[in-house]
């Protein structure tokens, strides 16, 4: 096989910058603006009126690529324009247009890739990180590679293949979560099976239901840190896992490389808790997103910024778990102090949260379900990695040439 040629960016295309001012006309566009993009990837209709700045105009096939932030890859192909409605993109965007045949589809996969973005990157300016940018014309010096148009279809196509088994574990993870997200509502306020419901300080609950403050269904322990300066109270090897605010990640518990010993956690007083034991970050920045809760799945002890919560025996962790992540928004408004140096959960209050209270065989049925939904959540999630893996690894091989694809004559 012929080895590939490369030109420069700016003999393959050319920028359009024709511009419009959406004031001056009356009329629905179709805005390719940045907010759309990082918010569902798709443009908007938008009426002119309200589109306060200058736009380009896209009138054919155009690869949209960010100028804004090149750290943050935001790359759009516009492929099919809309006969009756305008299409604008804001002026963040540089249109690139072709100057010769070319497949788009194979330069929006190397557009994505981190080979062009490392190239982007070298070619930003600016005075902070959050606002800097690339000058257009700049990038008509970057080079690219020009592969036959037949291999490039073959590769486009490869990749395309790829992407649509991402999109389509994406939509299947949302799916899921908005499933799981409308069975916690139904779950944890009605329950399964009720015909017969009464009021309590929670609202209509099952008959056969309670309702308890928190602090009444367990036991809470603090936590604390051994001196780092005594080795002796320190494990390079897996002893005791002692988990920090940092190792909490969307409601699961990360592995550390800090383990403490057992002369450490008697030095300090620590508790060694049980599996099942739910965590509760109560002071670092995590904080700002929401109040971080994980069930613990081995025997661990915990640092000072976090509180620990053994369940009585008639009360399912994970039924404790799903309730405090179901009403998450609620209770950081009600319990998280803010305006300090450092957010803090007002934790006096929160042991007072009244959590409404099924028999024990009915928390452990709805921790099931709703645990079946998350076990497949997390099984989608991990297919969408092995997918990214791939596609990573395609793009490396593919787009340089490193691998040849067959086309057939």
């Amino acid at each position: 096989m012929e080895l590939w040629k490369y030109k420069k960016l700016g003999e393959v295309f050319e920028i359009n910058t024709k511009s419009i001012n959406p004031q001056i006309i009356d009329e629905e566009l179709v805005h390719y603006s940045l907010p759309a993009f990082d918010s569902t990837k798709l443009p908007i209709i938008q009426s002119s009126k309200d589109i306060l700045s200058n736009k380009t105009v896209i009138d054919r096939e155009t690869l949209l690529v960010s100028k804004l932030n090149p750290r943050i890859s935001r790359i759009w192909l516009v492929k099919e324009i809309d006969e009756h409605l305008k299409s604008v993109s804001s002026t963040e965007f540089i249109n690139y247009i072709s100057k010769e045949n070319v497949n788009l589809d194979f330069y929006y996969q190397y557009f994505k890739s981190e080979i062009f973005q490392e190239e982007l990157l070298a070619l930003e300016s600016g005075t902070t990180g959050s606002r800097k940018r690339v000058t257009p014309k700049d990038t008509f010096k970057l080079k690219l590679p020009m592969p036959s148009i037949q291999e490039q279809q073959k590769i486009a196509s490869i990749l395309s293949t790829v992407d649509k088994q991402m999109d389509q574990t994406e939509q299947l993870i949302v799916k899921t979560k908005e499933l799981k997200k409308g069975l916690m509502q139904q779950l944890l306020t009605k329950g399964i099976g009720h015909t017969e419901y009464k009021q309590s300080e929670l609202g209509e609950i099952p008959i056969e239901w309670e309702v308890a403050k928190l602090d009444s269904l367990g036991k809470w322990f603090s936590g604390g840190t051994p001196s780092k300066a005594n080795k002796d109270y320190w494990s390079q090897e897996k002893a005791i896992l002692w988990v920090t605010s940092t190792d909490m990640h969307q409601d699961r518990i990360s592995d550390t490389e800090l383990y403490i010993s057992e002369k450490g956690l008697k030095a300090k007083k620590l508790k060694l808790l049980p599996k099942e034991t739910l965590i509760f970050v109560t002071r670092s920045g995590i904080l700002k997103r929401r109040l971080p809760i994980a069930v613990a799945q081995t025997e661990l002890t915990i640092n000072q910024d976090q509180k620990a919560f053994v369940c009585n025996d008639n009360i399912k962790p994970m039924y404790i778990f799903y309730i405090i992540q179901a009403f998450n928004k609620q209770m950081r408004e009600n319990y998280v102090k803010t305006g300090t140096t450092v957010e803090s959960v007002d934790f006096d209050a929160f042991k007072k949260q009244l959590i409404s209270l099924p028999p024990l065989e009915e928390q452990q049925k709805i921790a099931s379900i709703l645990s079946t939904l998350d076990e497949q959540i997390e099984s989608y999630e991990k297919e969408k990695v092995k997918y990214e893996e791939l596609k990573k690894g395609l793009m490396q091989q593919l787009l340089t040439g490193k691998i040849r694809v067959n086309v057939e004559k």
